[in-house]
């Protein structure tokens, strides 16, 4: 028989379990993670958290350039168990594979705030057509392809056998192809097929308003705050209410460049901070650089040449005419200056952001000097559908903002050699993006002239008193200066799908609207947060994120941190 523990102990022993049994549970609070993209990359932002053993998916991205290149696709395995997925804000490397979460079977919430579930129903059409889904099956009809092949289009391609538009077709044919590749094949994604898989994403999309804490799980809540990186964007912050311990994502983390916008909301205790990272340590940025885009628009407007402006069709395209609309009124721009929006996308959200920011329910989302001014003036055309000419003296402004398909892309391959066409980049440009290799464009890049009469181009890499080295593109050669005639600027080139196209155009890129903060306005932001124990590193290009990790370890001596690599999970316990 075991013995009798006499009644004073025992009410002493239950009043120690109780006060103890707090802490311990505390302490033993646990935080894994494991990134299904934007890890020693910036785009595909996809992070799979558990906070003391519940499971949450934070943002569901596409890649854009190379940065999905090595990535797995998702399985079915990813999404199971998982309580909720949460939406940082609407661009597409942050909501892009919603659709392909819902295909796979995901089934519960998806929360976003109020504003960014305005933005959804368009930005999720357009990554239903080009999202990261990987190699699919379609089906098609042989008569509709050569109806359109003998016409000079493209025929309709369906992965809904319910399609109301392709169910009716009797033998049909079939082919596996990504939706980027089916241009390729004489195919375009049904558009009714499309907006099937949006719907499939909306029905589950739960608005939240700022600040206001809602539940994700017994005993989880989650709660966005307000972050300046474009109207509707916050991070998010999930917290254990019983069992302790706290994560924040900041998403991306606003530059507060934009004049849209309301300042930075501070967040005053998290454990573990998965914080984006697209700016190394000395990045600074330059609000002039604004007044220097719209000097050079007018400029160029003043000397004849057609502008092309590749810019994303949600808040990029808008602040870029934002900035049109100041040059405008300060007298810069000609008033009867043409300014040609060629995105339907890029004008749906116009509206959005003319009329419906305005209303007294976004209030929260948007600056003082928005809701009193509006955001740009009249002052755009929507061309017909079709049409992509753009003379001179006039300015085009079209997506996607890297340049690396469709209409912008063309337009590239149309006037990349026409010296009275300048190019304006106005975001970040990934790397493999047709955008960041015209950016990058090399300005010591020379014609030498051989006193033969033949001629070499390539980037200097050395020279002195007796000989230059370049670099051609395929070697490198050293040439003696007794046998060099001249040394002239060189045209660069630039192969697009094979072709070689001379660069004559102008190329010119501003940073004045980057909508990330940079180094010094996250730090400020992190040093303000107490409990602070571990700090993740996300949305970085490689080199960057091993300077801000030495950055952040040397600033804060105390905190763990890390750049986490794809697939890996980590597991952090306070």
């Amino acid at each position: 028989m075991s013995p009798r523990i006499k009644p004073p102990f025992s009410i002493l022993l239950a009043c120690l379990i109780l006060l103890v049994l707090p802490v311990l549970t505390a302490a033993g609070a646990e935080f894994t993670y494991t990134g299904y993209g934007a890890n020693l990359a910036v785009t595909g932002s996809l992070h799979v958290v558990t906070l003391n053993g519940e499971k949450f998916i934070l943002d569901a991205g596409s890649f854009q350039g190379g940065d999905g290149k090595d990535i797995p696709p998702i399985t079915p395995e990813v999404i199971s168990g998982v309580n909720a997925v949460i939406i940082s804000h609407a661009h597409a490397d942050h909501i892009g594979r919603l659709l392909k979460l819902v295909k796979l079977g995901y089934e519960n919430k998806i929360y976003a705030t109020t504003l960014t579930a305005e933005f959804l129903p368009i930005m999720l059409r357009m990554s239903a057509r080009h999202g990261d889904f990987g190699i699919e099956r379609f089906y098609y009809s042989s008569n509709s392809m050569r109806r359109a092949r003998r016409e000079g289009r493209s025929a309709r391609a369906h992965s809904h056998n319910n399609c109301s538009s392709g169910e009716t077709i009797f033998s049909p044919f079939f082919i596996s192809a990504s939706r980027d590749e089916l241009e390729n094949r004489s195919l375009y994604y049904c558009p009714i097929c499309a907006r099937m898989d949006v719907e499939s994403v909306l029905r589950l999309v739960e608005p939240k308003e700022l600040r206001e804490p809602f539940k994700v799980a017994e005993e989880i809540t989650a709660e966005f705050y307000h972050t300046p990186h474009m109207p509707g964007s916050a991070m998010i912050l999930l917290r254990d209410t019983e069992g302790g311990g706290s994560i924040l994502y900041t998403g991306d983390f606003g530059s507060g460049l934009s004049p849209f916008l309301p300042p930075q909301e501070k967040v005053s205790q998290a454990d573990w901070v998965i914080v984006e990272g697209i700016h190394a340590p000395g990045d600074t940025h330059k609000v002039e650089e604004r007044q220097h885009l719209r000097q050079f628009v007018a400029e160029s407007i003043g000397a004849g040449k057609r502008v092309i402006i590749p810019a994303f069709v949600l808040d990029r395209t808008q602040q870029v005419l934002h900035e049109l609309s100041v040059a405008r009124r300060d007298g810069l721009l000609p008033e009867n200056t043409a300014i040609k929006v060629f995105s339907p996308s890029a004008n749906e959200i116009s509206g959005i952001y003319a009329q419906t920011l305005r209303e007294d329910r976004f209030a929260a989302y948007v600056s003082e000097t928005y809701r009193e001014q509006g955001p740009f003036d009249d002052i755009y055309q929507v061309p017909y559908p079709g049409d992509d000419e753009v003379a001179y003296g006039e300015v085009a402004i079209v997506s996607p903002g890297m340049a690396d398909a469709g209409l912008a892309k063309r337009m590239v391959e149309k006037w990349v050699s026409d010296p009275r066409t300048a190019f304006v980049f106005v975001s970040y440009q990934a790397e493999g993006t047709l955008g960041r290799e015209l950016t990058e464009l090399s300005d010591s890049l020379v014609e030498l002239v051989l006193k033969n009469g033949t001629s070499i181009t390539g980037t200097v890499v050395n020279e002195n008193v007796s000989m230059v080295l370049l670099d051609t593109g395929v070697g490198r050669r050293a040439i003696s200066r007794s046998a060099i005639d001249s040394i002239q600027p060189g045209t660069p080139t630039i192969n697009i799908d094979g072709e070689i196209y001379p660069v004559q155009a102008a190329i010119r890129r501003f940073h004045g609207m980057g909508g990330h903060g940079d180094v010094e306005q996250i730090h400020t932001f992190l040093a303000d947060i107490e409990g602070l124990s571990a700090i993740l590193i996300v949305h970085s290009d490689a080199p960057v994120a091993e300077t801000l990790t030495e950055y952040y370890s040397t600033h804060f001596p105390d905190v763990e941190v890390l750049a986490p690599e794809s697939l890996e999970t980590y597991t952090f316990t306070k």
